[in-house]
């Protein structure tokens, strides 16, 4: 029955082929595709390119006025309609600290408007609510807030850790005690090495790539060019007393100079793993810190020095004159700090020592940071001297803290809104405070940076920033707001076509699986978990073949993966970690829904797609994924990279248009019978006459029937794509003349 079923497709599909002109709208021409009915339809002159989606990411931006000096936060809610009537709610979060929303979501393309709910609390108990309907134009969402009542990050590294398993010229794998790196080539080191290189270059492209346990005594260069070093997650190198001169190091592992490294100008150190210095002397170079680094003696930074992560500095900490350091996390500074230039803070400083902010220097305290002078010795408490400018915010609070004394010198200014929390008073101050610098007014809520400080007058039990209120997760300082995708109530249809790369029936039947999102975000709007809901509804294939889902999300960040189903979980043909992420995998988190489409099916093919056979129910399979390190919410948008492993051969992914493939794809079949992919443009699973292998749509969808085009079954299908997507966006809907109901499966 199988093998006939598959060969009656293969002739009603030619049949259909000599009668119908397929979409003609190649991937780089502007030729249109015809109406459902055979005409040749109107070709257009847009020549930018159509990938089939029927929902769009677009930005969204809120902005709540406020005259209050510490504002209360507000939470900001995006619904599909009016809530009060049939609106589903999308998405949840909160302003920052100056009452700006900044957002991405992903909605239908034939959305035109959203409401969004601004939330606000006047005391523990009400919940003051403002509504808006606000247009979607060119992909944005923006709306401007008047104040309803008067008064009252970490970020995530971007990782490209390189490996030594390609883009080797050469590779040293018995130990040596000395080599030479070649002008322009990329030496991969993963036997353990002690001793001394040099290198010739000429070009910026010359590349050390560290896997093993390596020690460098000694490095010498030739030419007028500079080396990349690059740590690998795998790898530990040491270094002696080093100055960077024309090197540049990027640490994805484990990074050790015995003595001091200096950073001279120019040139740049990247960190993402852990580094550990003794001296860190940044003469008119480049600090990157997005791991963990710590300095055992003391940093002086005369260049610019960025922390995303975290610094432990044992010594003391200068900034010289005509350098910047931008803190956006934790900084440690067990000695002394001495600040001579510019310094940026949105985060959290601790100083254990004395602190100067000097004559001419300028410290900017953002909203909610807080630079705090406090040594935990009862005997020995850090004192602060303001001599230069010191700018706070314009809107929301920072501040600085001091458990010692503080001093206040004539020629200190302050601009914006200051908070100055000194525990017994400011002892000494040769000039009036103005009226922008309050006294412990301040207050800053728990942050993956940023420990709370101050008091907040709201009920907030866990310390997060949200009220209690308006927290979805009131005694859980890591969670807060949970959205979802599509909607709180609705779910969306991956539809496939299983024959990739040749073009297939374009029935995209193959396998239809409805899922549905519920995402847990923090008071920062970052992602901390992700619940996802999948339910194959139907199997038009005669194959046996998986479905996947790729979080863009390196595997090292993922803590716990939970599946529940009434059915078996096999791996398959997949390689699976223990946590439950596919192996082999760099840059994504790779969830195995559905190992056997066929086994699912109870052992069987064409499932729900001929009208003459009873409906066969299956249960969703859920899938619970926490992340050790919350990510912006920004950086994972819905339905996130899902894809199909064709009949059971690894390699073979079928994922949406423009959407990539895994790491473990063969990219061989790229290019070859009717697929015309350019994976240097980032062009992916696009046709010869630009025809899709994947549609996404916002709801239950109701596929074709077996052996049934999707543009016979739809009649204004084709005149969607032949408009490229500006005609007819809802064209998936049940409206009078969109269907030929005869063509359509609908369950009985």
């Amino acid at each position: 029955m199988g093998n006939l079923l598959i060969i009656l497709k293969k002739i009603i599909f030619i049949f259909i082929l000599s009668g119908i002109v397929l979409l003609f709208y190649a991937c780089n021409k502007n030729e249109a595709p015809p109406s459902s009915s055979g005409s040749s339809g109107n070709t257009t002159n847009n020549t930018d390119s159509f990938s089939f989606e029927t929902s769009q990411t677009v930005d969204v931006s809120v902005q709540i006025q406020s005259s209050a000096l510490t504002p209360t936060p507000r939470v900001i809610k995006i619904y599909d309609n009016n809530p009060g009537t049939t609106g589903q709610l999308i998405s949840t979060g909160l302003t920052d600290a100056t009452l700006n929303y900044t957002s991405k979501v992903r909605i239908p393309t034939a959305l035109d408007t959203v409401w969004i709910e601004n939330q606000t609390v006047s005391n523990n108990v009400d919940i003051i609510r403002e509504y808006k309907k606000v247009a979607v134009v060119t992909k944005k969402i923006n709306y401007t807030f008047a104040s309803l009542v008067p008064g009252g990050v970490h970020k995530a590294a971007q990782y490209n850790d390189p490996g030594c398993t390609t883009g080797c010229t050469k590779s040293i794998t018995t130990a040596v005690s000395s080599f030479q790196i070649p002008n322009g080539g990329q030496v991969c080191l993963t036997a353990s090495f002690n001793g001394s290189i040099s290198f010739i270059s000429t070009k910026s492209t010359t590349k050390l790539i560290v896997c093993g346990n390596d020690t460098i005594n000694s490095l010498q260069s030739t030419g007028s060019g500079s080396l990349n070093i690059i740590v690998t997650q795998s790898g530990k190198l040491t270094l002696r007393t080093f100055s960077m001169s024309k090197v540049n190091i990027t640490n994805y592992g484990t990074l050790n100079v015995t003595g001091g490294l200096t950073i001279t100008k120019g040139l740049t150190v990247n960190n993402y793993g852990t580094a550990n210095l003794t001296v860190l002397t940044n003469t008119e170079g480049n600090f990157n810190n997005y791991g963990v680094c710590n300095i055992y003696k003391s940093l002086m930074n005369g260049g610019t020095l960025l922390n995303q992560n975290l610094i432990q500095l044992n010594g003391n900490f200068t900034n010289n004159p005509a350098s910047t350091f931008t803190n956006e996390c934790k900084m440690d500074v067990l000695g002394s700090f001495q600040q001579n230039g510019i310094i940026n803070n949105s985060g959290y400083i601790l100083v254990f020592g004395d602190a100067q902010l000097n004559s001419n220097s300028t410290t900017n305290i953002f909203p909610q940071s807080n630079i705090e002078i406090s040594n935990p010795s009862p005997s020995v408490k850090g004192e602060l001297a303001i001599y230069g400018n010191v700018i706070g915010s314009t809107k929301g609070c920072g501040k600085i803290t001091v458990n010692g004394n503080t001093n206040i010198y004539t020629s200190a200014i302050f601009t914006n809104q200051l908070d100055i929390c000194d525990a017994d008073g400011i002892e000494k101050s040769e000039i009036p405070l103005p009226s922008n610098v309050t006294l412990c007014k301040c207050f800053i809520p728990q942050s993956v940076c940023t420990p709370t400080s101050g008091t907040n007058a709201l009920l907030d039990s866990d310390g997060d920033g949200v009220p209690d209120i308006l927290d979805d997760f009131p005694n859980d300082a890591t969670r807060a707001f949970t959205s979802y995708y599509p909607n709180i109530g609705t779910y969306g249809s991956l539809c496939f076509v299983d024959v990739w790369p040749a073009l297939g029936d374009q029935a995209f039947n193959s396998l239809v699986v409805d899922f549905h999102y519920k995402i847990i975000t923090n008071a920062k709007n970052e992602v901390v978990d992700i619940y996802g809901s999948f339910q194959p509804r139907a199997e038009g294939a005669g194959v046996d073949n998986s479905f996947l889902v790729a979080l863009p999300v390196p595997p090292q960040n993922v803590d716990l993966i939970e599946r529940t189903s009434t059915a078996v979980a096999t791996p398959g043909i997949f390689d699976m970690n223990q946590i439950g992420y596919e192996n082999g995998q760099l840059n994504n988190t790779v969830l195995l829904v559905v190992s056997s489409v066929y086994k699912y099916f109870n052992s069987q093919y064409y499932i729900n797609v001929f009208t003459n056979t009873a409906f066969y129910q299956t249960d969703p399979i859920t899938m619970h994924v926490q992340f050790k390190r919350p990510i912006p919410s920004t950086q994972l948008i819905p339905p996130y990279n899902p894809f199909l492993v064709a009949h059971q051969k690894r390699g073979v992914e079928v994922h949406m248009m423009n959407t990539p493939p895994t790491e473990l794809a063969t990219l061989s079949l790229f290019g070859t019978a009717d697929d015309r992919s350019v994976l240097t443009k980032g062009v992916y699973y696009c046709s010869s006459t630009n025809l899709p292998w994947v549609l996404e749509i916002p709801e239950k969808f109701d596929y074709p029937v077996a052996l049934k085009q999707l543009a016979i079954a739809y009649n204004k299908y084709s005149e969607w794509a032949s408009s490229k997507g500006t005609k007819y966006k809802d064209w998936y809907k049940n409206k009078t003349g969109y269907r030929n109901a005869t063509y359509v499966y609908i369950k009985k």
